[in-house]
């Protein structure tokens, strides 16, 4: 296909990278365990001029109870595995001001499941 200006226009394939494997919260050095691991399916199908994108992947979904991320944690990190190497890791470590944000965030409901 050949545009007004001349150029070409095949439509570019898009493609997932990799699909989500697993993921584990790390509390200082202490691994926290998930209320609910799981994934979910992603699919993607989008065909016009500029893009040909067809392709399925999953998504990590995990549920983890309202104390996991803590100020008293130190340190928190994500460590997302993909299925295309299940021992490479990607490793997301959170600022202090998002830990702190989380953990005022959920103050309400500690509170409240205290009483």
């Amino acid at each position: 296909m050949t545009a007004k200006n001349g150029y070409s226009t095949i439509p570019a394939k898009m493609r997932f990278k990799a699909d989500f494997y697993k993921m584990s919260l790390m509390c200082g050095d202490r691994e926290v365990e998930p209320i609910h691991p799981g994934k979910i399916a992603k699919m993607i199908a989008v065909k016009n001029t500029f893009v040909n994108a067809t392709d399925a992947t999953y998504e990590g979904f995990y549920t983890y109870p309202a104390e996991a991320i803590s100020p008293s944690c130190g340190a928190v990190s994500l460590n997302i595995y993909s299925e295309k190497d299940v021992i490479k890791t990607k490793v997301k470590s959170l600022s202090e001001k998002t830990i702190s944000q989380v953990w005022n965030d959920f103050a309400p409901y500690r509170n409240a499941t205290m009483n």
